[in-house]
């Protein structure tokens, strides 16, 4: 037990989407992030919309992306209770990218 350690805080990813109901939207998520100093890889596939939230450092990067469907969709990351990325809804064939600002 290092009472120096640092504590882990609330870490969340939310992918939301606009598609018609004649073409929903299939969207994948990858993100990165650290917990315990250590780098760990997780992600999720959904239709419309889905959010995840876990314990940890802080998120390193997200990508998501359409696979199918015509619509927009939004990427929003939160650490410790705040927004620290939030894309807006965007009508795109493009991924999303989130990548921290290093402190």
């Amino acid at each position: 037990f290092n009472p120096n350690a640092k504590k882990s805080i609330s870490l969340g990813v939310a992918v939301m989407g606009l598609f018609s109901k004649k073409d929903p939207g299939i969207l994948t998520c990858l993100y990165v992030y650290v917990a315990g100093g250590k780098e760990k890889t997780d992600g999720f596939r959904c239709t419309n919309n889905w959010s995840t939230a876990f314990w940890g450092d802080y998120i390193k990067s997200c990508k998501v992306t359409k696979v199918s469907g015509s619509g927009s969709f939004q990427l929003m990351i939160n650490e410790g209770g705040k927004t620290v990325f939030d894309s807006d809804m965007v009508e795109t064939n493009d991924s999303i990218a989130y990548e921290r600002k290093q402190p």
